[in-house]
């Protein structure tokens, strides 16, 4: 075995133990962004090859707790305890919890992206605040809203062949593109493009034609 696959194996178990602090249902709040990086890495450490673990910046489960985690807890869980803190958002620990297992129990299929923890469970976190609304960041929004950088209000997006604004709110529904002038559908699979913006998601803009991205981390051999 890899030396650092052993010591992943060891040490994540023990980790994973400490980050209950009680209830071994409930994931506190001060413990998911940690908690959240190291179930990340026993994925990434499961299911990359040894060429595709070069790619990354960290070596070891320690790096990537500070790494990553430091990522999830700016991006996610700092912005959450300020939405907490006015109101605008509310925590739920056991669904957390539900999610970092669900996550975890996808093994080498599915998503390998720590961002999207909560799109295979109950989602723990319930924004608060709907289209109009003031927001510090795009947690406090509920579904189908986002948070304006131009307005700080909760902005609905716009829908298909509504007119849009490249770079301008509203911007489109995610699964459209913005034209110039319409937000229109995105484009599937071989069809011809001239951005990534065009393509479907999952897909990129590569020599003219929208691509499938090639899957990594899908298991060893």
């Amino acid at each position: 075995m890899n030396p650092k696959r052993m010591v992943a194996a060891l040490v994540i178990p023990l980790l994973l133990a400490g980050c209950d602090g009680g209830d071994a249902d409930e994931l506190p709040f001060t413990d998911l962004a940690d908690a959240a990086a190291i179930v990340w890495w026993n994925k990434v450490y499961k299911c990359c090859t040894d060429e595709e673990l070069s790619n990354f910046t960290f070596t070891n489960v320690i790096e990537c707790r500070i790494q990553v985690g430091a990522g999830i807890d700016g991006y996610m869980v700092k912005p959450m305890q300020d939405a907490i803190a006015s109101g605008r958002g509310e925590y739920d620990g056991k669904n957390a919890m539900a999610c970092i297992e669900a996550f975890q129990a996808l093994g080498c299929v599915g998503t390998n992206n720590p961002q999207e923890f909560f799109d295979n469970c109950q989602s723990p976190w319930t924004a608060k605040q709907t289209d109009g609304e003031p927001c510090a960041s795009w947690v406090e929004c509920v579904a189908g809203t986002y948070c304006s950088e131009e307005t700080s209000h909760c902005v609905t997006p716009a829908a298909q062949n509504q007119t849009c604004t490249p770079d301008q709110d509203p911007y489109c529904e995610a699964q459209l593109y913005c034209d110039g002038a319409t937000c229109l559908m995105r484009k599937p699979e071989n069809a011809a493009c001239s951005g990534n913006e065009e393509c479907a998601l999952g897909t990129t803009c590569t020599q003219g034609t929208c691509t499938a991205v090639e899957p990594t981390c899908t298991g060893r051999p």
